[in-house]
């Protein structure tokens, strides 16, 4: 059998992840999305693009890295260690939702009669 050559709809998700969280990393560390206080410790596009589970792990990680780096790479610690751990961890996160929709939908196909998923 003949490979189409397209990309599979897990992939395309994980992609379009990465590509949001190090456009949001590199947005952060040039300042662009800041807000003031009392949200200054929270990045919303980290959350909103990663969901809040990822970012709960990512921002217990970010304050617990605070102690390892000096007060002057605040972006370090601000920016890196939750943008790596979104990276990550949401990834992984988005990949496995993408492909427990193929698998529910591929059922859902099978049990109606009609064919599978077109979606790879």
């Amino acid at each position: 059998m003949k490979k189409s050559g397209r990309f599979s709809f897990p992939l395309i998700v994980v992609v379009a992840h990465t590509a949001a969280i190090l456009f949001f990393m590199f947005a952060l560390w040039n300042r662009w999305f800041l807000t003031d206080i009392p949200f200054d410790c929270f990045y919303g596009p980290f959350f909103f693009i990663s969901g809040p589970v990822v970012y709960f792990v990512a921002h217990t990680l970010q304050h617990w890295s605070e102690q390892w780096f000096p007060s002057a790479g605040i972006m370090v610690h601000w920016n890196l260690v939750p943008g790596a751990t979104c990276l990550i961890l949401g990834g992984l996160q988005w990949w496995l939702i993408a492909h427990a929709y193929l698998w529910i939908r591929n059922i859902r196909s099978k049990r109606s009669g009609g064919q599978q998923a077109t979606i790879r």
